[in-house]
């Protein structure tokens, strides 16, 4: 037995059938025009932090500088500190150029001897003169003798023994007054820079700025053992 079904069709459902097909095509255009306005359109960047952004400048900078660059030019120069160091390590040319001389000398100058003798024999005489009444003479024999030689070494005018020694330490000298140099020059320079990076220092970083202040006072401290206290004293530190 064949069943027959029948669908009736009433224009209620047929208008919403046709609702139905309208939305799912406006979304499928929607979504055909909306990828590629996505795509073409401009991407905006992130702001950049707040650390990053440039900090208004200090309007008292530049008259902390000059004032630090004033200092800075009351206080003596590298070269003075250079020589006062050296005199002090004892690494000093002029220092250098006395022992190389010295040593020329002792291979010119002649070795000077004396010698003195005394005779402590007492050799007596007694004698009467006939012309004279009563009168007796007394003879003694005492000798007191001296003696200066002078004798040079012509072979120390070709090879002297104490030059070798003198050329050992002006070599050494060398190697110390060029180390010397190097490490005052470290110590001063720095020391020059952080005065000057303190007074451009923003007044808001007080950590910095006492970190600075420390290696600063280090550094003197350093420079016036190197220097028998010149730089303290030529710049009226305290």
């Amino acid at each position: 037995m064949k069943r027959t079904s029948f669908t009736a069709t009433t224009p209620t459902t047929r208008r919403a059938r046709q609702l139905a097909g309208a939305l799912v095509l406006g979304f499928s255009l929607g979504l055909g025009v909306a990828a590629p306005l996505r795509a073409d359109a401009p991407q905006r960047r992130p702001n950049p932090p707040a650390s990053a952004a440039t900090r208004p400048p200090d309007p008292g900078a530049s008259l902390r500088i000059a004032r630090a660059q004033a200092a800075l030019r009351k206080e003596p120069t590298f070269d003075a500190l250079k020589n006062a160091a050296l005199r002090l390590a004892d690494a000093d040319i002029a220092r250098t150029r006395h022992l190389l001389r010295q040593a020329s000398l002792q291979a010119i100058l002649p070795t000077f001897k004396f010698t003195a003798g005394l005779d402590l024999e007492r050799d007596e005489s007694l004698n009467k003169q006939e012309s004279v009444q009563d009168k007796w003479g007394a003879k003694t024999d005492r000798d007191l003798g001296f003696q200066i030689t002078a004798q040079w070494k012509l072979s120390d005018l070709i090879f002297h023994a104490d030059t070798l020694r003198v050329h050992t330490t002006l070599s050494k000298r060398a190697s110390d007054r060029e180390k010397l140099i190097q490490l005052l020059a470290g110590y001063v320079f720095e020391r020059r820079k952080l005065i000057l990076t303190t007074a451009a220092a923003q007044e808001s970083d007080l950590r910095r700025s006492v970190e600075m202040q420390v290696r600063i006072e280090e550094l003197t401290a350093i420079i016036d053992a190197l220097t028998g206290g010149m730089l303290s004293r030529e710049a009226g530190l305290p």
